[in-house]
Parts: C-alpha cells; sequence; structure tokens
C-alpha cells in the first residue's frame, strides 16, 4: 500500500502518461523508469492514477478540458479504485508498475533509461458488471489483470460483508454521489441494461527524493484518454 505521504512540489516533473494512438476500449501508457542520481533532483515513479466522471452517454462534442488534478474534484472527476480496496486501506496509484514498499523501507531503484509503453485493455461484462483491465506490455505479455470500482463504498452494516469496500457498476444506490439525478431516473425507469458513458483521465505519479521535500508527491499535467461505454445495471 501506497500513502499519499507529502505535499506535492512539482507539477510536470514527469510526462503526462498517455500514448498517441489510444482508442476503443486499449489505452497505450507511457511508463519511466525511476531515477537515482547523487545531484538532489531526483524521484522515484509509481504508475498512474485514473479519474472518471459519469455520463449518460457519450460526449461527442463536450469534452471537459483540464489540465491539473485539483481540477478534477470540481469538475466531478472521482478516484478510480482496485477490486478489494478498502476506504482506509487501497493501492495508490491505481496503476502500479514498482515493487517499493515505503512502510518497510525496501525498495528497488532503476537508473533513468527513458520510458517503455504498457497498453491497458478495458472489458465490461455486462452480466457480472465488472470493469475488468488487462495490463499488457510492449511486446503484448500479460503482466496484470483486475477490476476496476468506483469511488463509492458499501455503508458499515452493508449485507453482503463488504463494508467499506467500493462499489462496482451493478450497485447504483440513489444517494451515490458519482452519478446525478438523470442517470438514477434512468436506472429507476428503464428496463435493464443501462448504458452510461464513462469520461477518463489520467496523470503520471511519483514521490520527490530531494532531501528537501523527501517523499513529497510529483505528478505530470492532467491527460484525457478518452470515454468507455459500460452498462451500469445487470440483466434481470
Amino acid at each position: 500500500m501506497l500513502p499519499g505521504c507529502g505535499l506535492m512540489v512539482s507539477v510536470g516533473a514527469l510526462l503526462p502518461p498517455v500514448e498517441n494512438g489510444s482508442a476503443d476500449t486499449t489505452f497505450r501508457f507511457r511508463i519511466y523508469d525511476s531515477a537515482w542520481d547523487d545531484d538532489g533532483t531526483d524521484y522515484v515513479y509509481f504508475g498512474i492514477e485514473l479519474y472518471y466522471r459519469i455520463f449518460t452517454g457519450p460526449q461527442s462534442g463536450g469534452v471537459i478540458s483540464l489540465s491539473y488534478s485539483s481540477q478534477l474534484a470540481g469538475n466531478g472527476f472521482r478516484r478510480m479504485h482496485r477490486a478489494g480496496d478498502e476506504t482506509d486501506d487501497f493501492i495508490k496509484p491505481v496503476l502500479c508498475f514498482e515493487d517499493v514498499e515505503i512502510g518497510k523501507y525496501e525498495y528497488q531503484y532503476f537508473k533513468t533509461s527513458g520510458y517503455t509503453y504498457v497498453d491497458m485493455e478495458c472489458y465490461f461484462d455486462d452480466i457480472t458488471g465488472m470493469l475488468t483491465v488487462t495490463i499488457k506490455d510492449d511486446g503484448g505479455t500479460v503482466l496484470e489483470t483486475f477490476e476496476l470500482k468506483r469511488a463509492v463504498s458499501f455503508p458499515e452494516g452493508h449485507a453482503s460483508g463488504e463494508e467499506y469496500q467500493y462499489k462496482g457498476f451493478d450497485d447504483f444506490e440513489q444517494n451515490d454521489a458519482d452519478i446525478s439525478s438523470t442517470i438514477w431516473d434512468n436506472y429507476i425507469n428503464a428496463l435493464p441494461p443501462v448504458n452510461v458513458t464513462l469520461m477518463l483521465y489520467a496523470f503520471s505519479y511519483g514521490f520527490s527524493l530531494d532531501p528537501n521535500h523527501m517523499w513529497a508527491q510529483i505528478e505530470s499535467p492532467l491527460e484525457y484518454i478518452g470515454q468507455l461505454d459500460v452498462m451500469c445495471k445487470k440483466y434481470e
């Protein structure tokens, strides 16, 4: 688990993660090796953060133009989570490419030698309601597969035993903070399935190793990565 400790000291220290050519349900990301030098300007790169906003359908002419992560919350965007994350215990960033355990002081640093690419393939199962991503390296080898969740958690005492865990796209309730009243009305009144569109943003994420700002968060500018159509209700 990677804590978000420290103040952010730099936006733009890392390049945005998106490589041109992302399309449909596959997104190509640029990932870094981590820097380790002796000049006091070091950083360690951890991966990529993903944010989403739910719309009633594709936004063909209405992409929201954002530049910095500080603009996300005020424009209705929320952080993606992994299956198994809980409100007080979650992996950050959601796409993590470094094997570093801050709390145990076990680090694996790599000399900077540029960057490589990974592909994130998204698949939505309209039966289970699961939004699954598969991460592949530049040669097509699968690195990891996991389920993405919304930034809305089950309340304490939830009957399924899932309290404090994050909801999927088959768990909509009227007071969920990431849906509008229009989406809720469609969800209640329409026969299943109900289609919605996720607008997605991403940014590269890491920490400073500058002795004056040790473990302060650094990140790239935001990058719009596209839109993804999903069904927010199971077949019944």
